[in-house]
């Protein structure tokens, strides 16, 4: 990320820059613990006031219907809580998967304004 982006989601937005770690901690986890997979590539880019992250690996895939939280079904709550966080910076959270095909995961959050950009 370039330091002018990261300025701007740090410098007096610690809520929406502790949302964002957070969003990217837990696909790190969720990567770890089920996708099974072998390669993961990470984009992160801060540029005319969008922070964009794309993360893809080469795992398990899942059926995105199928994966939905309810009841005493606990499937799905990571990503519940993931559209969740981006939501509260004002982003969108994509997720693009199949089983047996891996997983591409797309962040877009608007970046505050700051003087000091």
């Amino acid at each position: 990320m370039d330091p002018a982006a990261r300025r701007r989601l740090g410098d007096g937005h610690e809520a929406r820059r502790q949302d964002a770690t957070g969003v990217s901690d837990r696909i790190e986890d969720d990567v770890i613990r089920h996708a099974g997979a072998k390669q993961v590539h990470l984009k992160l880019v801060g540029h005319n006031g969008l922070f964009t992250g794309e993360i893809v690996d080469d795992g398990c895939g899942f059926d995105t219907a199928s994966i939905r939280p309810n009841g005493n079904d606990r499937r799905g709550l990571g990503l519940a809580g993931m559209h969740e966080r981006v939501a509260q910076c004002g982003g969108k959270l994509e997720i693009i998967s199949q089983p047996g095909a891996g997983t591409m995961l797309r962040v877009r959050i608007p970046l505050p304004e700051t003087d000091n950009a």
